[in-house]
């Protein structure tokens, strides 16, 4: 089994942009999402979608400009792990979605889903879907959303995580 990390995050300093989502959503604890992997001899690699990009980057890169405020452990065939990571691999460097992020903050269909781009939340919940699990309208969540999503699949599953 493969585990795969699903992050919510906060900025490490204080971002106007990530004031205003926490705002918006009604969620403080977090303003990101991002999905996490153990690479054998890489150790853990972050998929994440931000600033103008998806990206791959290291966990201590990541904590550079992140904090982790919750995160959830998923334990997944290596056949799913394989095609989560193929997943990721296909949208690396898709650019990120800003008007679909005020979409899904409005939870208006006016910015529905343009191939093209990419918010966190769409990319985490694309990868729950990968693995899976039902996410309706991935486009439209916020990270509150996200975040709601994987304690209602951790406690079908009877996790604690």
């Amino acid at each position: 089994m493969h585990r795969i990390t699903i992050l919510f995050t906060t900025p490490t300093t204080w971002q106007p942009f990530s004031w205003l989502v926490k705002k918006v959503q009604k969620y403080d604890h977090a303003s990101h999402c991002a999905v996490m992997f153990n690479v054998p001899s890489k150790g853990d690699i972050v998929y994440h979608a931000r600033k103008w990009r998806t990206e791959f980057m290291s966990k201590k890169d990541f904590d550079t400009h992140a904090q982790v405020v919750h995160q959830f452990d998923f334990y997944v065939p290596e056949q799913i792990y394989a095609s989560v990571i193929r997943l990721c691999l296909n949208t690396h460097g898709t650019r990120y979605g800003l008007l679909q992020l005020i979409g899904a903050a409005l939870k208006t269909s006016v910015f529905d889903k343009d191939d093209k781009v990419y918010i966190c939340t769409e990319l985490v919940s694309q990868v729950l879907k990968q693995m899976g699990y039902m996410i309706p309208h991935p486009e439209r969540l916020t990270v509150y959303d996200v975040f709601n999503q994987c304690l209602t699949l951790k406690s079908l599953k009877g996790d604690e995580s």
